[in-house]
């Protein structure tokens, strides 16, 4: 074909134009939150660059080359590296007290592929799910591409609400409705920060069992404890029944390595491993990764990302106060990634969000996270990816755009 001669469309035959043989889903889904081009991101919730241990990294693909090359390069089962599940298998026994094994465990590539391959096991045409309101857009999108009804719980600033989520499931049940799924973010919550309190905890895992509905426990941010340790996980309270916890190394090691785990359950295991239709996830990746949590260097490198955090969030606290404090309210978050600010009035969160826009400053509407409207006056603010003194600059011109809006300009 020579360079002037067009590249082929459907439509040139006379036929129906490619496009329209895109799943109806496709056009229905909200698009994925991304890195902004601004001069200061406060929208994608990603970890700080400068702390990615790329020399321990290097250093252990080296070993792993060297040390058995072939088994590293090929494929490696839908299970994952048995190596590397026994060892999160022994870290989870170690802290939920639950006797497990590497047969409890599934790996997968990334925690939102974890979710997907839940998704994919357990949810056909107009099955129920219930989320929080508000929750991570990610999982709204996953329960929707499986053409999943979702109701909506409440949250506030301590996370889910036992006594509405018990309401909503009697209610279900009353209707002759029986919920698959109970998608929670207990720790450090996105996007609101929140960490549930034991009490809340220890009553959805009996309201759960109760109505026998399945915890999905999303525990993406494991690790990033700021102010000490957060109580018992929704697995450990259970002792392993009932609930499917995913787990990831995004947040600790790196994004960009997309390792991550499902742990249940022997026969939810076993499902999730026969709906695995991609060969499994990287065996390289995954002996990359256990060589760098043998080495001794992930607990220190745990705790310096701690340090950055703690840092991170107290310089972005401290410059809300003195910035925005007339315009927002907020709890400061115990641990993860994410401030979630609650506008006063007449503020607006996509007002905000513009006025901000046009300061070089980039965050996320509160709407994005609610699944059946709502978070018209939140926003969610990312305080990881940025140094100190780069978060108070951008905050002090988001402060600069709330007065704007308050003031009825941009």
């Amino acid at each position: 074909m020579s360079d002037q001669e067009p590249a082929f469309s459907g439509s040139d035959l006379g036929v129906t134009p490619l496009e329209e043989l895109l799943a109806p889903i496709v056009g229905q889904l909200p698009p994925n939150t991304s890195l902004s081009p601004l001069r200061y991101d406060l929208n994608a919730g990603v970890p700080d660059r400068a702390s990615l241990p790329a020399a321990k990294l290097s250093a252990a693909t080296q070993a792993v080359l060297a040390s058995d090359a072939a088994a590293a390069l090929t494929y490696g089962g839908q299970q994952g590296y048995e190596p590397l599940r026994v060892w999160i298998a022994a870290r989870a026994a170690a802290t939920s007290g639950v006797a497990v094994g590497p047969e409890h465990v599934t790996l997968t590539s990334g925690s939102a592929h974890g979710l997907q391959n839940v998704a994919l096991t357990f949810l056909a045409q107009g099955d129920t799910v219930i989320v929080g309101a508000p929750t991570y857009p990610g999982a709204i999108r996953t329960f929707r591409a499986r053409g999943a009804r979702i109701i909506t719980v409440p949250q506030d600033d301590d996370g889910l609400d036992p006594a509405a989520l018990e309401q909503t499931l009697n209610s279900l049940r009353s209707a002759g409705v029986r919920p698959k799924l109970l998608y929670v973010i207990p720790n450090y919550d996105n996007p609101t920060g929140a960490t549930l309190p034991l009490e809340r905890r220890q009553s959805i895992v009996r309201i759960a069992h109760q109505y026998g509905t399945l915890i999905v426990e999303d525990d993406a941010y494991a690790g990033l404890d700021l102010d000490g340790p957060p109580p018992p996980s929704l697995f450990a309270l259970a002792n392993g029944r009932g609930v499917i916890q995913l787990g990831t190394f995004s947040k600790t090691v790196a994004t960009g390595l997309r390792v991550a785990w499902v742990l249940s359950e022997r026969f939810i295991i076993d499902a999730l491993v026969h709906m695995r239709f991609d060969n499994g996830a990287s065996p390289f990746l995954h002996r990359i990764v256990l060589h760098f949590l043998k080495s001794g260097a992930y607990e220190p490198h745990v705790e310096r990302l701690q340090s950055i955090y703690r840092e991170r969030r107290d310089a972005a606290a401290s410059a809300l106060i003195e910035h925005a404090e007339p315009y927002a309210r907020f709890r400061v978050p115990a641990g993860g990634f994410f401030l979630w600010l609650h506008l006063a009035e007449p503020l607006r969160a996509d007002a905000v969000r513009a006025a901000a826009i046009a300061r070089q400053v980039a965050v996320t509407p509160g709407s994005t996270y609610f699944a059946q409207g709502g978070g018209e006056r939140e926003l969610r603010l990312v305080y990881s990816a940025l140094p100190p003194e780069e978060l108070r600059d951008a905050i002090a011109r988001l402060g600069e755009a709330m007065a704007a809006v308050a003031e009825g300009g941009e």
